[in-house]
């Protein structure tokens, strides 16, 4: 897979989609020499499959996912921010 950093197709857009789509070969973008996205070329196949892109993971949530209690992360996250202020207030 060849791989182009973001602001060269920037500046390149439609060439590098279009050669994309006649090459079959997909485009990795870079920013600051980490993979940021891939451009794959379009594919009828898979979006005619019926197969669906969402929900693919049917199944994997456990518990409830609506209904759910982090009052104790809430205690925990204030906690630990009054100690914050405590610790700048004896350093000033």
């Amino acid at each position: 897979m060849k791989s182009i950093n973001l602001s060269e197709f920037k500046a390149e857009c439609f060439a590098k989609v279009k050669l994309v789509s006649d090459n079959g070969e997909p485009l990795c973008l870079m920013l600051r020499n980490k993979p940021l996205a891939i451009v794959y070329p379009y594919n009828p196949e898979v979006e005619d499959s019926g197969k669906r892109i969402l929900g693919q993971q049917k199944g994997d949530i456990k518990g409830d996912i609506v209904n759910f209690d982090l009052s104790d992360d809430w205690d925990m996250f204030v906690e630990k921010q009054v100690g914050k202020k405590k610790s700048r207030a004896r350093s000033k």
